[in-house]
């Protein structure tokens, strides 16, 4: 039998949500792949005789290496029926590559590992979550469970925000809903390789249920950089937390301002009553802005891989990485 791979169709959804055996809820697969012709995603299906076997679904973004735009994939969901795994799922994602410059995967598991090997994945840097509580009583009362490590987590933040004096920030925030704009600030930090983000990539991600973004407009010292994007996501006990999606490169004279801008961010949190905040950092400088602030660091690392022709994996050797995204808290695969 053959099969036929094509991009998805509106009609497609509830094939999808069979194909899944509904072991993911309505709500999150349809905010993979309900709009597929929405700015920022999109996605390819396997169809066999008329049924659907397998779909991908990603995100597409702009991206800027070193100076040059480019367009990058990161993909959110993979899924083939069991019985046509193997060939099914990497034509899925071949048939993806070939919408973008390149194709980007960030993830620690051993099966993800071993079919980025298999299809010559190139490493080129590698992420860490991070995350800080910031009201543990509260915290605690969203976790389904404690564990020790959780325990240990809030005996931590106590001592450290107890033995520890808050600075004041150099860097003033204010929060924005028109200006999403990256500038050209790549274009003043050569090797830099890093993501962009636009008013309808961050509609699609605040499009998930429970979620509202928070747009900042910063300036530091006559520099406007692009904004800082970030959310507020509402459990269903009515708790909330925060978590930051963008962070925008700063040139080498800003960098020390890192810290400011995190601890800016951490403040808004702090007074919208968020428990706790995450995200994930790649930058070497923001890293060390967020160990400054005494936030805790998954031991879990994230490789950062990509897969491109020849001409374009030459753009990327040497380059400083900066990336952040929530995306990737979604992703759901079985490929």
């Amino acid at each position: 039998m053959s099969t036929e791979i094509r991009q998805i169709e509106p009609t497609d959804f509830e094939q999808i949500f069979d194909l899944f055996k509904r072991r993911k809820s309505r709500s999150l697969l349809g905010w993979i792949y309900g709009h597929p012709c929405a700015e920022g995603r999109s996605g390819y299906v396997a169809v066999q005789d008329g049924r659907i076997i397998g779909a991908v679904g990603f995100v597409r973004s702009t991206y800027v290496v070193n100076g040059k735009k480019l367009t990058g994939l990161i993909p959110l969901s993979w899924e083939v029926e069991e019985e046509s795994r193997g060939i099914t799922g990497i034509r899925l994602l071949r048939r993806a590559l070939s919408d973008a410059d390149f194709f980007m995967g960030m993830d620690g598991s051993e099966d993800m590992k071993a079919i980025f090997k298999g299809l010559n994945f190139k490493k080129i840097g590698e992420g860490k979550n991070v995350r800080k509580v910031i009201r543990p009583i509260a915290y605690l009362k969203t976790l389904r469970k404690i564990g020790i490590r959780d325990l240990l987590r809030m005996v931590l933040h106590v001592w450290n925000n107890a033995t520890s004096v808050t600075p004041v920030s150099r860097v003033q925030l204010i929060e924005t809903t028109a200006n999403y704009s990256t500038g050209s600030i790549g274009d003043v930090i050569p090797g830099l390789f890093y993501n962009t983000i636009s008013q309808g990539h961050v509609q699609w991600l605040t499009s998930n249920p429970g979620m509202t973004a928070i747009v900042f407009e910063v300036r530091i010292e006559n520099t406007v950089y692009a904004p800082i994007h970030c959310f507020i996501r509402y459990l269903q006990n009515g708790y909330r937390r925060g978590q930051i999606t963008h962070i925008p490169p700063l040139k080498t004279e800003h960098r020390s301002y890192y810290k400011d801008i995190v601890l800016a961010v951490e403040d808004y949190f702090m007074k919208n009553e968020a428990t706790s905040i995450s995200t994930l950092v790649t930058n070497p400088d923001l890293e060390s802005a967020f160990r400054d602030q005494k936030y805790a660091f998954d031991p879990k690392i994230r490789p950062i891989v990509i897969k491109t022709d020849e001409e374009t994996e030459k753009l990327f050797e040497g380059a400083t990485i900066h990336l952040s995204y929530a995306e990737s808290d979604k992703s759901v695969r079985n490929i």
